[in-house]
């Protein structure tokens, strides 16, 4: 099926974050900035931190987390979380 390009929303010194879909919901994806290396141990060590933070954390001031997706054609992670 043909997704949608993505709408980008911002991005940082981590990367882009880019509206998306998730079940008919609207999400947020939080991508690594390309030509970042995709091996790189400090960008892996980064992403396990904030994935193991964020699983745990429910707060109304924080954004809820809904997990990880890896892109099978590249190899690189996303970040998903919920759009505000």
């Amino acid at each position: 099926r043909v997704l949608p390009p993505p709408v980008l929303c911002g991005a940082g010194g981590f990367g882009c974050v880019a509206m998306g879909r998730l079940r008919g919901a609207p999400v947020a994806i939080k991508a690594p900035r390309t030509g970042v290396a995709r091996n790189s141990a400090k960008l892996i060590a980064s992403l396990c931190n904030e994935i193991r933070l964020l699983r745990r954390v429910r707060h109304t001031h924080i954004v809820a987390f809904h997990g990880a997706a890896i892109d099978p054609e590249s190899g690189e992670l996303a970040l998903i979380f919920e759009f505000v």
